[in-house]
């Protein structure tokens, strides 16, 4: 009776496992799909606002033709949800751009073509894997850990609010902690915090001269 007993106990949590996957992922593939939605609707078509951005529609366009004979499975829930949160980090990056500069400015109609085109790499299906999605995020997060001071802390802590799981890239403590400056991305945050970082309270007077010296050495590489 007990091995009986037992054995329906077992069988009663399988089937709720296998019952509320299904369920977690409709709501993440449902989450996935109505910011999808958003952003597309929201970022506009920057591909056909210049000629010059017209690469990135030819790019998909390719990759579709690539995908047309492609086995497709569906994806885990660990991927959908990591999605979901990469989705939202590009919700909280265009609020700031849009406050940042008008639609038309260069500097704007960019922004928008590549988190498009991260959007319908995406929802296209080019991109179903945690390595692949990795890369994209890699990608997006670099100018949200080296652009001006002030939009970066606004991104950080609004992602820091949402409890999305990303962390800020500290470069400025990687310079330090190195006592140089290793890559060509440390040297281009060097140069724009420099003027700044004072100000700011990010450096004492002393630690500004060293920043300084490191960008010199840098230059004469």
């Amino acid at each position: 009776m007990t091995q009986t007993m037992t054995s329906k106990r077992r069988d009663g949590r399988s089937a709720h496992a296998r019952s509320s996957t299904p369920t977690s992922t409709l709501k993440l593939e449902s989450s996935v799909a109505q910011r999808i939605t958003r952003l597309t609707a929201a970022l506009g078509d920057p591909f056909g606002e210049d000629p010059r951005l017209a690469t990135y529609k030819t790019s998909l366009e390719v990759a579709d033709l690539g995908q047309l004979h492609a086995r497709r499975h569906r994806p885990k829930d660990e991927f959908l949800s990591r999605v979901d949160a990469f989705l939202a980090a590009h919700e909280i990056a265009l609020s700031i751009i849009s406050k940042r500069s008008p639609r038309s400015d260069w500097a704007n109609v960019t922004a928008r073509a590549f988190w498009l085109f991260t959007v319908e790499s995406i929802r296209r299906g080019h991109v179903r894997t945690m390595t692949g999605l990795r890369d994209l995020e890699t990608a997006f997060f670099t100018s949200w850990n080296e652009g001006p001071l002030a939009e970066t802390r606004e991104f950080w802590k609004a992602v820091q609010d949402a409890a999305l799981p990303y962390v800020r890239r500290d470069l400025l403590a990687e310079i330090f902690n190195r006592g140089r400056i290793p890559s060509r991305a440390h040297y281009e945050f060097a140069v724009d915090i420099i003027g700044v970082a004072q100000d700011e309270g990010l450096l004492h007077a002393d630690q500004v001269g060293q920043l300084g010296r490191w960008i010199s050495a840098y230059e004469r590489r």
